[in-house]
C-alpha cells in the first residue's frame, strides 16, 4: 500500500503542476499546457492522461482517509 501511496501521490503532483501551467499560461496569455505538447494534438492521449491523473488523486484521498 505504501508504493500505491507513493505513486498516486506522484501522478497526483505532477497533475497538479500541469494544471498551475495552465493557469499561470492563462495570465500571461500564452498556452503552456505540457500534457497537450507531450501528447502532440492526439487527443484520446490527452484525455487518457487527464483520467489516469484523477483516478490517481481519488485513489490518493481514499488511501489517505485510510490512515
Amino acid at each position: 500500500m505504501k508504493t500505491l501511496y507513493s505513486v498516486t501521490f506522484i501522478i497526483t503532483c505532477l497533475g497538479a503542476i500541469a494544471w498551475g501551467l495552465i493557469g499561470i499560461g492563462g495570465f500571461i496569455g500564452k498556452n503552456i499546457n505540457v500534457v497537450a505538447f507531450i501528447s502532440r494534438g492526439y487527443t484520446v492521449f490527452e484525455y487518457s492522461i487527464y483520467v489516469i491523473i484523477g483516478v490517481s488523486a481519488v485513489v490518493h484521498i481514499w488511501l489517505a482517509s485510510k490512515n
